[in-house]
């Protein structure tokens, strides 16, 4: 996915074809859907390292694996439309009827569009190749406020009349609680783990990882977290069935 973006950026060129008003775009921010942890857990992380608990130390390493590994995907996605028209004024733009706008760019000989939306209440993103006999999707993001969607497709082969999904993410918000679920698939398209997670605006939250096992078979349990603002949290780690339990305990 990055490679597709470095290689749009770098071929970015200026041309002679029409312009529109870059000031009217707004690049994507998707802070609202980040998985935040308080900073006690990290220091618990220390101590229990320093008084020889490794075993508890890894489980919350985990978490905040879990943690970091969403933040960087759930915000990653905005890096692909850093690509705006101020920053590469080669473009062709085109008002369309649904109140978006199309900016067309052309590298190496490939054709690629971001069509931009906003209104009140409701903003989308979306980048696909489009070129002569083909048109596929490449990222999509929509941003209604208090809910939204996040899409990556898989663009090992651009060409491909398939358009499968690599990521998707769903969150809303209610009551200072932001609720979001990653999923992520194989090639294939099939579905091989998904996140899905709590956190409020005072910290605490939850978090449940399901997924495949060697990439086959169904999505089973493989840990379930649970964490309040202070810090202090529970865990269950599943065995490959995700029915039975291998290890649980708290911290702090």
């Amino acid at each position: 996915m990055f490679t597709v973006l470095i290689v749009i950026f770098s071929g970015c060129k200026k041309d002679t074809t029409s312009s529109g008003n870059p000031s009217a775009y707004l690049q994507p921010t998707l802070k609202d859907t980040l998985l935040v942890l308080p900073s006690q857990i990290q220091t618990e992380i220390t101590t229990l390292t320093n008084q020889g608990d490794y075993t508890l130390a890894a489980t919350l390493e985990t978490l905040e694996e879990y943690a970091s590994f969403i933040n960087v995907w759930s915000s990653g996605l905005t890096g692909a439309f850093l690509i705006t028209p101020s920053i590469c004024p080669g473009y062709s733009v085109k008002n369309n009827s649904d109140g978006s706008t199309s900016y067309s760019y052309t590298f190496n000989g490939l054709g690629v569009t971001l069509t931009f939306y906003n209104s009140s209440g409701d903003s989308w993103w979306k980048y696909y190749a489009d070129s002569a006999g083909y048109s596929k999707e490449l990222y999509y993001i929509d941003n209604k406020g208090t809910s939204g969607t996040i899409d990556w497709y898989n663009s090992e082969s651009i060409k491909s009349q398939s358009t499968v999904l690599s990521l998707s993410e769903t969150w809303s918000i209610s009551n200072n609680t932001t609720s979001a679920t990653f999923n992520f698939y194989n090639n294939d398209g099939s579905l091989t783990q998904t996140f899905s997670s709590t956190s409020t605006s005072s910290k605490s939250g939850t978090l449940l990882v399901t997924g495949q096992n060697n990439n086959t078979g169904p999505l089973v349990k493989q840990w379930s977290f649970t964490w309040t603002s202070t810090g202090t949290g529970s865990y269950i780690e599943y065995d490959p069935t995700g029915t039975t339990i291998i290890s649980q305990g708290s911290w702090l």
